[in-house]
């Protein structure tokens, strides 16, 4: 199982942050989102991919799996059992790259609510 640190990520607006840190941050989560690409394309390509992402200090048990031609992406939080999931919108068979973006978002949005403990 692949496994990715990416501690520092501010939950939330770092609008407040100057603009050096502003900048990490978009670093940061260019980052997390370079690991869920690239596990999607791992999914498409063998129908499952499972790994281990530590968000801020948090591991994330996360699995992308395929099912009746739909992209699914789950992920749990071992220390308090708390799971969520979210179902991409892509064609796998036609991809749009900007609604695989924003599916790509999403999944980064449901992994950081569930980190910071709240709900999607």
């Amino acid at each position: 199982m692949d496994r990715y640190t990416i501690n520092g990520i501010v939950p939330g607006s770092f609008a407040h942050l100057e603009k050096n840190a502003q900048e990490h941050q978009w670093e940061l989560l260019k980052a997390a989102d370079s690991v869920l690409y690239r596990q999607f394309e791992i999914a498409r390509a063998a129908g499952t991919a499972v790994f281990q992402m530590t968000l801020n200090d948090v591991v994330l048990k996360c699995k992308y799996s395929i099912a009746d031609g739909c992209l699914r992406y789950d992920v749990t939080r071992p220390d308090n059992g708390t799971a969520e999931f979210y179902r991409f919108r892509v064609d796998l068979d036609d991809i749009d790259d900007s609604i695989l973006s924003d599916d790509i978002t999403e999944t980064r949005l449901v992994s950081l609510w569930l980190v910071a403990g709240h709900r999607f």
